[in-house]
Parts: structure tokens; sequence; C-alpha cells
């Protein structure tokens, strides 16, 4: 393996690093737009889990420990 070879793929991996960060950073936002926080963060309203996520096809709050799916209040959504 050459030196070029091995920069091509590190310029490679630092492209993907940088389209995965940018990905979660459009997520933060959908997340803190669509659902209230309070002081100890989002919570799902079925089991407490803070570990929840939206669905960007049906934008639907998803908890990922119990599998609650719920609907999301959308301020300025005419629905």
């Amino acid at each position: 393996m050459n030196i070029t070879h091995k920069m091509d793929i590190s310029k490679e991996i630092l492209e993907r690093m940088s389209k995965i960060n940018e990905e979660v950073f459009n997520l933060n936002k959908l997340l803190k737009k669509y659902v209230r926080e309070d002081e100890t963060g989002f919570r799902c309203s079925k089991c407490g889990s803070s570990f929840v996520y939206i669905r960007r096809k049906d934008k639907k709050l998803l908890c990922r420990k119990c599998g609650n799916l719920e609907n999301i209040k959308i301020e300025g959504d005419n629905k």
C-alpha cells in the first residue's frame, strides 16, 4: 500500500465522518424544534427514557428503549 492510497482512504473516511456529523446536527435540530426539553432532557412519555429520536418520514417520536411511538405536536402545522 503506498502513501497516496493511504491518503485517499483517509480523505474518504473524513468525508464520511463529515456527512455523519452533518446528519447528527440536522437530527438534533429537529429534536429541539419539535420536542419540548425539560431539565432532564428529551423523554419518552411512556417509560421516561431519554433514548428517543424522531423518525424523519412521519415526524413521530420513537423510543428506542420501549418502542413507544407518539405523534409530535408541531407548532404551525395545520394538518
